[in-house]
């Protein structure tokens, strides 16, 4: 098991870093300077913990190296390019790639091996006491695979999900001049249109009121359970999603 981290997911693909969809994120050259070329890499650009937000505007943004100094990691889980080794083999060798390399600013994820449910949920909570997400496990032996997979498993106390912008809704009382809430649509796994419509007010910050995510930006929220009807209850926003 190792930490779900609260970053900008990132594929090394042996030149630059890119999003899931395939977008470039802007890193200086002297963050990947040292990076290997013939390997690709599956990990997550990250800042800290609770940073999901400021991570995302730090690697959108170009021309902008010093932004990235002392603030971005990059936080390597898994190597695609040896996709079809058991994952223990895959972080063995990363592990001591990356040991040889000492890139400061590049690290590889440390798992630990669970050793039951009292060791699970007592490390879930130490994480989320510290602002972490949660959790992600992984089935020993288990080989890559570029998706969603019975293999790997999330746990967490709360869960996530995206939602595409469809409208803003002006607030009332201190909002009343902003956004009180966005309108937003319920995308599935696919990040597909499914139809059902909510609002997110819980969790923008006063500038982001003022400059909401615009009509059409896919956005992170997190909810509690979803409710009879497939609702979330008591969603709250996160931020925009990166790629």
């Amino acid at each position: 098991m190792s930490e779900k981290l609260d970053g900008v997911r990132a594929y090394w693909d042996g030149e630059t870093f890119r999003s899931r969809e395939g977008n470039p994120f802007y890193a200086p050259a002297w963050f990947t300077k040292r990076m290997p070329k013939d390997i690709t890499l599956d990990g997550e650009l990250f800042t800290t913990r609770g940073g999901f937000q400021d991570c995302v505007s730090i690697v959108r943004t170009q021309n902008k190296p010093d932004a990235w100094k002392f603030s971005v990691t990059y936080k390597i889980f898994d190597i695609p390019s040896m996709g079809h080794k058991p994952f223990e083999e895959r972080i063995a060798y990363l592990k001591d790639l990356f040991g040889r390399l000492r890139i400061r600013w590049v690290h590889v994820l440390e798992h630990t091996i669970c050793e039951g449910r009292p060791h699970l949920f007592d490390t879930l909570d130490k994480v989320t006491a510290n602002k972490g997400e949660g959790l992600m496990l992984r089935e020993p032996g288990s080989l890559y695979v570029n998706s969603r997979s019975k293999t790997l498993l999330k746990v967490k106390r709360f869960f996530d999900a995206d939602a595409i912008v469809r409208g803003h809704e002006r607030g009332s009382g201190k909002n009343s001049n902003c956004t009180g809430a966005l309108r937003v649509e319920m995308l599935d796994d696919n990040r597909d249109p499914t139809g059902k419509f909510f609002k997110i007010g819980t969790g923008l910050t006063d500038k982001q009121r003022q400059n909401p995510p615009k009509i059409g930006t896919i956005v992170v929220y997190r909810f509690q359970e979803l409710s009879r009807d497939g609702n979330p209850r008591f969603p709250a926003f996160v931020g925009e999603r990166a790629d």
